[in-house]
């Protein structure tokens, strides 16, 4: 079981949300948006700031939903934290709902990659 936090919770957020929760293998520790509330989450956990992720020593990987200037500075932070096994930015966020069956079938290559560098401790870059 790999657990796993999301930094960014908009309509991909929630979508990637549900997945980790319905999936095998993954456990989903919590969400972090600025300005997001209970009521707003779902009932998940709550992270009061993206260096609260990287406090958590049970996270393993981190999934990046936020805004895309927000990559760079997160990626670099979590980089840096060195608890966590994976990071990915790679998941199609902005595309049209539903998925092609090429994009399906990334966005499952990505999540397999977070799972293998988590369990490697091997940062993976996609």
């Amino acid at each position: 079981m790999i657990r796993v936090a999301v930094s960014g919770y908009g309509w991909w957020g929630q979508h990637i949300a549900k997945r980790l929760e319905s999936g095998a293998g993954f456990d989903l520790a919590g969400v972090f948006a600025p300005d997001l509330t209970g009521p707003a989450a779902g009932g998940r956990n709550i992270y009061p700031s993206f260096e609260a992720i990287l406090d958590d020593a049970s996270v393993e990987a981190v999934i990046l939903t936020c805004p895309n200037d927000q990559h760079e500075p997160q990626s670099v932070a979590a980089a840096g934290a060195g608890n966590l096994g994976a990071f990915a930015d790679a998941i199609y966020g902005r595309a049209d709902y539903p998925f092609t069956a090429a994009q399906m079938v990334h966005n499952i290559d990505v999540l397999e990659a977070i799972a293998a560098s988590a369990r490697s401790g091997e940062t993976v870059r996609l």
